[in-house]
Formats: structure tokens, sequence, C-alpha cells
């Protein structure tokens, strides 16, 4: 995972200092990359210990390994002059053309019909998202109706609390986060005591979660740089892909129970 994915994944932890550092790391990321971390902050303007404890937040073990995901990123990205050459609908329409294009390379089919086929056999679904992810929760859900399957949401942290009180063998929970970060440790606890089985479609990847999940679906995060007269960066819907996935896995599940 390179460092654009990981500050999208982040994104909303980030302060107001780990964006604009940020920020310019996607612009010019050679101002770490062929400097000390002295030097660095007195280009960007900040300290080398704001950097470090942004190299800690995105997860990197400390600045030579944050500096390793820059050249891999600035390998990647194309020129900053044919970038700005682009207007703004372009910029966002080859974004989400990226993202498709690496979403159908991460999908698995093999996945897909194990998901498809746990989710057309299950009598009890939860589907879950909290915050914005709620709204890709709902639109599952209404996606499982139109294949007269019921299937309930959970889009609130008090509700996520009580299902976790409640769970047994039968159930399934399909989540969808885009951090899979600690607000879901209560009731990942409370499943896998019960034998209850997981499916988390997430943006990052979590070791702790795969272990105990039936299935761990990881999508490509939908950050980028439109270049804002701001300067600050612009995040891009991550619930997009939640969607495109929550459309291709609904027609594998029409498959098994048409």
């Amino acid at each position: 995972m390179n460092f654009k994915e990981r500050i999208s994944i982040q994104f909303t932890n980030l302060t107001k200092t780990d964006k604009k550092i940020s920020n310019i790391l996607l612009k010019h990321p050679d101002y770490l990359i062929d400097n000390s971390a002295q030097e660095a902050a007195e280009i960007i303007g900040t300290s080398p210990a704001a950097l470090v404890r942004l190299a800690k937040k995105m997860g990197y073990k400390g600045l030579a390994d944050f500096k390793i995901s820059l050249e891999d990123y600035a390998g990647q990205e194309p020129s900053r002059e044919d970038y700005l050459e682009k207007p703004l609908i372009t910029k966002v329409i080859d974004n989400y053309r990226d993202n498709l294009h690496l979403l159908e390379q991460q999908l698995d089919e093999g996945q897909l019909d194990r998901i498809s086929d746990i989710l057309a056999k299950a009598q009890h679904i939860k589907i879950l998202g909290i915050g914005s992810s709620g709204l890709a929760a709902e639109q599952m859900v209404y996606f499982l109706l139109y294949q007269d399957k019921y299937t309930e949401s959970v889009t609130s942290k008090t509700k996520m609390y009580y299902l976790s009180r409640s769970l047994t063998k039968e159930d399934v929970l399909l989540i969808y986060s885009v951090s899979a970060n600690k607000d879901y440790d209560e009731l990942l606890a409370a499943a896998k005591k019960a034998g209850a089985q997981l499916i988390m479609v997430t943006m990052n990847s979590q070791d702790k979660i795969r272990e105990i999940a039936a299935e761990f679906v990881l999508l490509p995060s939908n950050l980028t740089n439109l270049g804002s007269a701001s300067g600050e960066i612009y995040q891009l819907d991550n619930r997009s892909l939640f969607s495109v996935f929550s459309e291709i896995l609904a027609a594998y599940i029409h498959k098994k129970v048409k």
C-alpha cells in the first residue's frame, strides 16, 4: 500500500498539520526522499517530530519505511506537469477509472462466489456501516431486497453495541468500513465468541480481522490531489467503490437465489 492509499484510509484521523505535510509530499515526495528529516522539515515548514508522528499514524515503522513508500508512490504517479494540464473533470474521472481497474484486479471471483454462497444461504444477515459507510450498508440492504432477501442494516454505534450482546452462530455480519478501526473491536470479539460468520469489506488491511473473518475483502482507496486553490487534499468518496463492489456481489448472489 503506497503513501497515497494510506492517506485515504487515515484521512478522517489526520490533523491540519498532518494534511499540510501529506499534501506537500503528494506533490513533492522528493522533499523527504532526498533529504534528512531535519532538512525535509525545514523545506516543508514543519518539524522532524511532526514527520515522525505522521509516519507512525500512517502505519510506517519509521521514517526509513516512510521514505521507501514515498519512492514507490513517486514511481507510480504521472509527472506534475502532465497532471496540472488536465481539466478538473478529467482528473476526477481518471481517478475513478484507475480505481475501477484496480478493483477488477483485486477482486477474486472465487471469493465472490464464496461470499455470495454464504449470503444466499444465510437466514440472519446484518449489514453494518458507521458514518458514511452506513450508506453503503443501507444500499446493500436494498440490493438484497430486490432479490426477495430480507436483511437488516446496523448503522449506529448504539445498535452495534446491542447487536454484539445478542449474536449467535446463525448470524452473518457483512461490514463496510474504510478503515476497519477500533469501533468494531467489541463486535468482532463477540462475533468470534458466538461463532457468527464475518465478512469484512474495507480499504485497510488488518491482520487481526483477517484471522477471524470468514472472508476479508480489500478494496482500493479513492484519494486524489485535484490541485485546489487552497492547496488542500480533496477526498473523493470511497462509498463509490463500496457501491460498485455491492453491485458486483449482488449479481453473484442473484445467480444463487434464482
